[in-house]
């Protein structure tokens, strides 16, 4: 028996909401085991995209009066999904064993947001609260259900610094629209 939480049909589009929903599961870890707390939360955010490093230290280029608009092209690790290949048809095997392989699959929609410098100040990062709609899978007993608010980190950003827009976004990768369930 097939399920619908309401998604679009895409299968792209689902790949790409249930993959990014999967890394929620290392971060749902992190708010669950009593560090909940905003500032350590943020700390711990800081830290996690070391690789995207854009050369550009934003702080500076924003003092300096620039905007700041970049792009990288690293592919994030398990979630990515590129729409504009030919994907196999739905249930994707590779999908389908991330599924399997997950302790918490949920269907989430962002509520707010937060856009963050990265430690080293050259690339942004957005953390987006997402209250949960539906649990589909949970392995762990987290005492997930409907109405529980999980944070969710995505690398790349669009916010104001020193007066000056700044944009970092990871090809490929778009940021969650805010009232949209994934």
């Amino acid at each position: 028996m097939s399920r619908d939480f309401g998604l679009k049909a895409n299968s792209s589009y689902f790949m790409t909401c249930l993959l990014s929903l999967l890394s929620v599961c290392l971060l749902l870890l992190v708010s669950l085991s009593g560090q909940n707390n905003p500032d350590i939360l943020k700390a711990a955010h800081r830290k996690l995209y070391a690789d995207y490093h854009s050369g550009k230290d934003i702080l500076r280029e924003s003092a300096a009066g620039k905007d700041v608009d970049m792009s990288v092209e690293i592919v994030p690790p398990l979630y990515a999904v590129d729409p504009s290949e030919n994907l196999p048809g739905y249930p994707n095997s590779e999908l389908r064993s991330i599924a399997c392989d997950a302790d918490v699959i949920v269907v989430a929609t962002p509520k707010s947001l937060s856009i963050e410098l990265t430690e080293s100040n050259d690339f942004l990062y957005t953390d987006y609260d997402f209250v949960i709609t539906t649990v589909v899978k949970s392995a762990s007993p987290t005492g997930l259900a409907s109405g529980t608010k999980i944070v969710v980190t995505r690398p790349g950003g669009v916010t104001r610094i020193n007066g000056h827009l700044v944009s970092t976004r990871v090809a490929n990768f778009p940021q969650f629209q805010l009232e949209q369930p994934y």
